[in-house]
């Protein structure tokens, strides 16, 4: 005889069986360097009908297909990245050992690190195309953007986590200085700033956000940004302390200062004003018995 299993809600108790039409595929969310590096995990999911909670029921690993032509590839050669573009063209998609072209992205569109069908191994490269898929950039504006590939600076770390983080606050004002709009952050080196834009590919988690500091091997701070324990950007300081920025700022700081000055004699004035034009106020003496007022009432002091 066949029992069907149940399932428990952990957050509300409640026992049910998982129906098929209600089972779907969820994925772990990746960081920005995981996508480019490790396959993505997937699992069996079911939302708890009472308070729609999800809950996981079981990891999925790809089907495989043991045909003749996966036969010729042995576990190594499935771990040896290889073009996704038949002969080169750019037109067609799929992957280089089972041929499929299904698998090759996540739930979000985004590149997989390895085919999700065979597990083979996809060797995207660092083309301007793939960097501004993985930054999420809608392909009407991808003509107004410059994509340079520079070399990764000695030191960074695109670990989830790192030995010599710390957490900063984000200050709650941004500063525009030639045209770019800067934050600035505290860190244990001093203050330097970020460029604003930098968050933006990360919009979607803004609310649940973290900026760390950490540090290259010789010592100079860096901001990494976090959702939870997944790290999502990796952000250089702009350097833009100098003389003139000082100096700009000092002068700045005089103006809001003397507005400051300005509105608080203002409201002085206004203060000042008030209490010479209120109208007399009397103070009544009442008798606690009758509730009648009786003689010696007299003005109140306004002071």
């Amino acid at each position: 005889m066949f029992s069907k299993k149940k399932t428990e809600c952990r957050v509300c108790g409640y026992r049910f069986t998982p129906e098929r039409e209600n089972i779907y595929t969820a994925e772990e969310p990746r960081s920005m360097a995981d996508m480019l590096t490790k396959a993505p995990t997937r699992f069996s999911a079911v939302d708890c009908p009472i308070c729609g909670c999800q809950i996981a029921l079981a990891i999925r690993v790809p089907r495989v297909d043991i045909s003749d032509n996966a036969e010729r590839h042995d576990a190594d050669a499935l771990n040896i990245p290889a073009s996704p573009y038949p002969d080169g063209d750019k037109g067609v998609l799929a992957c280089p050992n089972c041929g499929s072209g299904e698998y090759l992205h996540n739930a979000d569109e985004n590149e997989n690190a390895f085919c999700g069908q065979c597990g083979q191994a996809i060797k995207w490269g660092c083309e301007a195309e793939s960097l501004l898929t993985i930054f999420d950039v809608p392909e009407k504006d991808r003509d107004n953007y410059f994509v340079k590939t520079l070399g990764i600076p000695a030191g960074i770390s695109f670990e989830d986590t790192d030995a010599t983080e710390r957490q900063v606050e984000r200050e709650g004002i941004s500063i525009i200085y030639s045209g770019r709009t800067l934050k600035p952050i505290h860190t244990t080196r001093g203050l330097v700033f970020i460029e604003s834009r930098y968050l933006a590919p990360v919009a979607d988690v803004l609310d649940v956000l973290e900026l760390y500091e950490r540090r290259t091997t010789d010592g100079a701070p860096y901001i990494v940004a976090k959702a939870g324990f997944l790290l999502q950007a990796v952000i250089m300081p702009y350097d833009v302390i100098n003389q003139q920025f000082v100096e700009s700022l000092q002068a700045l700081t005089r103006e809001c200062e003397f507005a400051l000055s300005e509105k608080e004699r203002r409201e002085r004035e206004a203060r000042d004003h008030f209490t010479a034009t209120e109208p007399e106020q009397f103070a009544l003496n009442v008798d606690p018995n009758t509730g009648e007022i009786v003689e010696g009432s007299e003005v109140a002091d306004n002071a």
